[in-house]
C-alpha cells in the first residue's frame, strides 16, 4: 500500500488519481472472478459433523472401563537401578 503523509487528509490521499488508478484493477477483478478458493480449507460442515458422530460411537462402543495406564519404570521408587554392565 502506498505510504501517505500523515499530515494530508486521507480523503486526499485515497481518491489522488495515481492511487485510484492502480487500485481500480484490482477491485474489478476481485468483483468479476469473486474470492479465490481457500487453499488450506477445512471440511465441509457435513464431513465434520461425520467425523464428530464417528468419533462418538467409537467412545461410547467401548465397555466404559479403561485400562490402567503402563507404568513406564519397570523399577519402584526404592529400588535403585543398575547401571550397565553390574547386573
Amino acid at each position: 500500500m502506498r505510504v501517505m503523509n500523515m499530515l494530508d487528509e486521507p480523503a486526499k490521499g485515497l481518491f489522488a488519481p495515481a492511487v485510484v488508478g492502480r487500485v481500480l484493477p484490482f477491485i474489478a477483478r476481485s468483483l468479476t472472478l469473486g474470492r479465490p478458493p481457500n487453499p488450506f480449507s477445512g471440511p465441509t460442515r457435513a464431513a465434520a459433523l461425520e467425523i464428530i458422530a464417528g468419533a462418538r460411537k467409537r467412545g461410547r462402543a467401548g465397555s466404559g472401563k479403561r485400562k490402567p495406564a503402563a507404568s513406564a519404570s519397570p523399577t519402584t521408587a526404592g529400588e535403585p537401578v543398575p547401571a550397565l554392565g553390574q547386573a
